[in-house]
């Protein structure tokens, strides 16, 4: 009987507790929210490589609140449905509010998140944006330089805008000191572009100008000295043939019906003998029975020599222009002069040569036609031809450009002689000139150096091959030296 009155008075004064009304005076606080959306630009943007981004996300705070809590984080990831693996790695761009960055990456479709984070609560909010990064270098003017002590290439878009040390950027190293030529294989889809140095050749995508061959990637046996100074192709139809010079040396190799790879074999011998040095230039033929596939400047003995060959043979023959005819205006295989400048004129399968003799300079022209190559020889009325840094032949009129110091002249082979169109400051002098015909025929790119910093300046020629209205439309500040160019089309 006590143990069921223990039990029974204990239940009612647990029923009386319950029934007891609390009077405690409590303050509840709430929990800060953040609501972030995204701005009237959206959710889905188109930026080049290189160039800067910008996104301004909308956040909303609770009342009495501060964004001063908050910390930011933008990254990207790259998307590729085709990869086996999702599993791609992170890329923070900024820890800032809103995105305001240049884009490094390389181009491709990526997700791109932002991440607010309150410091307080440790609760995180999203937003999730697509961004498709497009090549800055599908076009533009390739440019490279001598820089800082290292050697790197500036772009200049088809939009003209300038991007410094591209190639730095994309691969996270520069290029040697002595970088001399960038080369591109316009004819080949896609194209190829090449960058030399005097020990060094290497090839890189014309997409995201990442590295992607060497030297030693283009020759079945590397040859044991590695002085690259050309890589190009000559194409004609479904004829494919590749010319490349190395120490002086010429290789070939030849596409249509052999497996791959297809690469550079042995150099060619000239007389059964490799110790011919050929100029760092190919005037390129074509296939044509009646045209010399290509030709060399061949510096120990001073004379012009062709290469021959079958359409689709392994082989190729550097050869010895004919003997002159009575009418012909020199001996290609006795030139006996040096070398200033090799390039194409206006007309197909002609083309400019200007040599030094002495103080004196002479312009030399050389038809690839087998049975008319000797086309014009005449001494120079042009003040400092014989002493230029640079030139370039029209590719519309019967001019050649050159510098000379700092003064640009324009050389009339008709008449035979020079004006001059244009004279940069005191000290700039002239590096590199190109007329590109993958650009255009009608502008012209000089190149400065005045010992400390170089400038590019874009000249737009005339229908009577001046600049018009006698000056550059457009100039581009704070380069290194730069020793070659050329222009990238799409």
């Amino acid at each position: 009987m006590k143990p069921l009155l223990i039990i029974t008075t204990l239940a009612l004064l647990i029923v009386a507790g319950g029934c007891y009304k609390d009077k405690g005076n409590y303050a509840y606080v709430g929990i800060d929210t953040v609501r972030i959306d995204y701005d009237a630009a959206g959710k889905a943007f188109t930026v080049l490589q290189f160039d800067t981004l910008r996104v301004k996300p909308v956040i909303i705070q609770s009342a009495g609140s501060t964004e001063a809590v908050l910390k930011y984080e933008w990254s990207a990831r790259l998307i590729d449905p085709s990869s086996a693996s999702q599993q791609f790695p992170v890329t923070v761009l900024s820890y800032r509010r809103n995105l305001d960055t240049a884009v490094n990456l390389a181009p491709a479709n990526y997700a791109v998140t932002f991440k607010a984070t309150d410091t307080v609560t440790g609760i995180s909010s999203y937003l999730f944006y697509t961004v498709a990064v497009t090549s800055s270098f599908s076009e533009g003017w390739l440019l490279l330089e001598q820089i800082g002590g290292v050697g790197d290439v500036a772009i200049i878009t088809s939009s003209g805008k300038l991007l410094n040390k591209a190639y730095s950027q994309v691969n996270g190293v520069s290029l040697p000191a002595d970088v001399k030529k960038v080369d591109v294989s316009s004819l080949l889809s896609p194209k190829e572009v090449y960058l030399f140095s005097e020990n060094e050749g290497i090839e890189v995508s014309p997409v995201s100008f990442a590295r992607i061959k060497s030297f030693n990637n283009w020759f079945f046996y590397p040859p044991a000295t590695q002085k690259p100074q050309v890589n190009t192709y000559l194409v004609e139809g479904y004829a494919n043939c590749g010319v490349a010079i190395n120490n002086g040396l010429v290789h070939i190799r030849r596409f249509g019906g052999f497996p791959p790879p297809v690469l550079y074999g042995a150099e060619i011998l000239l007389d059964g003998k490799s110790g011919y040095r050929m100029a760092p230039a190919v005037l390129k033929g074509n296939f044509n029975a009646s045209l010399y596939l290509a030709a060399f400047y061949e510096t120990t003995g001073k004379r012009f020599i062709g290469l021959r060959g079958a359409t689709y043979g392994l082989d190729g023959n550097l050869v010895h222009f004919s003997a002159p005819d009575a009418a012909a205006a020199f001996d290609p295989d006795n030139v006996g002069m040096d070398l200033l400048y090799m390039g194409a004129s206006r007309e197909a399968n002609i083309y400019n040569a200007v040599m030094k003799q002495g103080s004196d300079a002479y312009l030399l022209q050389l038809n690839l036609n087998v049975a008319q190559s000797a086309r014009l020889k005449q001494k120079m009325n042009a003040p400092g031809a014989a002493d230029l840094t640079a030139a370039v032949s029209s590719l519309q009129l019967d001019y050649i450009y050159y510098s000379f110091g700092n003064k640009l002249y324009m050389y009339e082979i008709g008449p035979n002689t020079a004006s001059l169109i244009y004279e940069f400051a005191a000290g700039e002098n002239v590096t590199t000139l190109t007329i590109d015909p993958e650009r255009s025929a009608t502008e012209l790119l000089a190149t400065t150096w005045n010992g400390s910093t170089g400038n590019a300046y874009q000249f737009t020629l005339d229908i009577t091959g001046k600049p018009e209205n006698n000056t550059y439309i457009r100039k581009y500040e704070g380069l290194g030296k730069v020793v070659s160019t050329r222009y990238k089309a799409k």
